[in-house]
């Protein structure tokens, strides 16, 4: 399978061209570029002029894309597509048949702080893992993959791709889970505060624990991998977890109606914020799912070999 990636003549679109680019060498694959602008509309009609050299212009980026490709690596071949019509629906389509899905991010000025409607509907709609690479001059080439840790269905997705992603890029996969300690109401000494932050912290190791069974087999080992459990909002600690990170791996988790329209807060506060590229799984593709009832069976087993000492699940001292 290749790579697809979106342009629209900004910077932005190049940054992600050129991460693109990398990303295929790395994988072996081809790489497609898509234009797609606005098409004729009852609002704003085309005469045959306005068409031919929008034609013109859309020939024209697309052909430095392809030259600015080659440039950066001669070894990856690429093709181009220009089509009419919504940019969504353009790259939707296209990402069915595709590995990745590339954009690049829209500035905080840009987006209203929040991401586009494009990247919205693509992360949340798109059949293939959607990364969304930042508008930086530099990006990261080496340094962690950071995984957000959940135990639903596109969270261990995201934990089985993010484990193949720094496998693949020899590089240190950081396991990253919040948690919230939950305060009585009445009043509570230093010693029982304490107490609910261990168990609190030691109930996220748990579940980072139980991830990595879930996703077919013990934790690797502890040079490839770094538990990190740490108080706070979800995005946050993923955000702050990844200052030296390459890459992000989130899953995303819009549900309902409203999916078109947003994603999870989660994964959508993560691209809001990060400021390297973030890669986005909304389930597991191809048959790649885990049902309830394995899931059962996987936490009974783990929860026997943590109880017959084979196993640990311990929170560092808060």
């Amino acid at each position: 399978m290749h790579l697809t990636v979106g342009m629209d003549g900004s910077n932005r679109s190049s940054r992600a061209l050129d991460w693109a680019v990398d990303e295929a060498a790395q994988l072996g694959c081809e790489l497609e570029i898509i234009y797609a602008p606005p098409g004729p509309s009852v609002n704003a009609p085309m005469d045959v002029s306005d068409a031919l050299a929008l034609d013109r212009y859309g020939r024209e980026l697309l052909n430095a894309a392809r030259h600015r490709a080659a440039e950066h690596n001669r070894l990856v071949r690429t093709w181009s597509r220009y089509e009419l019509g919504s940019a969504a629906e353009v790259l939707l389509r296209a990402s069915r048949r595709a590995r990745m899905l590339v954009l690049g991010s829209q500035t905080r000025e840009q987006s209203g702080m929040t991401p586009g409607p494009t990247i919205t509907r693509l992360v949340a709609e798109a059949p293939c893992p959607v990364c969304i690479v930042p508008d930086r001059a530099e990006l990261p080439g080496h340094g962690p993959v950071v995984v957000g840790v959940d135990d639903s269905g596109c969270g261990l997705a995201a934990m089985r791709l993010g484990r193949a992603e720094a496998e693949r890029r020899n590089t240190l996969l950081r396991a990253v889970r919040a948690y919230e300690v939950r305060v009585p109401s009445r009043p509570t000494d230093q010693a029982e505060l304490r107490s609910l932050h261990r168990s609190a912290a030691k109930t996220a190791m748990t579940v980072i624990d139980e991830v990595f069974w879930l996703i077919g087999g013990p934790e690797p080992d502890d040079n490839d991998t770094q538990d990190l459990v740490q108080q706070g909002e979800p995005a946050d600690v993923i955000t702050g977890s990844a200052r030296d990170a390459q890459l992000i791996v989130v899953g995303s988790h819009g549900r309902g109606f409203v999916r078109r329209m947003l994603l999870g807060s989660v994964s959508r506060q993560v691209l809001q914020d990060a400021d390297v590229p973030v890669l986005v799984i909304k389930r597991a593709v191809q048959g790649d799912g885990i049902t309830e009832r394995q899931v059962a069976m996987v936490r009974r087993d783990h929860g026997r070999a943590v109880r017959a000492g084979t196993r640990t699940a311990t929170a560092p001292d808060s």
